[in-house]
């Protein structure tokens, strides 16, 4: 019995230690990347589409395609189709309004 109260004790310590040390290691993760963004060297994921390719997507869901097929044509999940739509809807807002002469 002994025996086992000092297993568990053990084990109880290693998971602790294990929970400690990924804490600590998400703790510099965060740093370094605070730091990298202040010096500007921090950009994030390369995007999957570029401007052209967004337009043509932007293009065909407005035509009325199925949004899952459009997804597929350009690889990419419905999830990253509808946060480039979000995106270009975003961007067409902060556009300033010009009249034609």
């Amino acid at each position: 019995m002994d025996k086992m109260i000092k297993r568990g004790r053990l084990s109880i310590h290693l998971q602790n230690a294990s929970q400690l040390s990924k804490e600590w290691g998400e703790g510099q993760q965060r740093e370094g990347i605070a730091l990298a963004k202040q010096r500007g060297a921090y950009r994030g994921r390369k995007k999957s589409l570029n401007s052209e390719q967004v337009a043509e997507l932007k293009r065909r869901v407005e035509a009325g395609e199925q949004k899952a097929l459009v997804a597929r044509d350009f690889s990419i999940s419905r999830e990253t189709l509808y946060q480039y739509l979000r995106q270009a809807d975003h961007t067409a807002s902060l556009t300033p309004f010009r009249h034609r002469d």
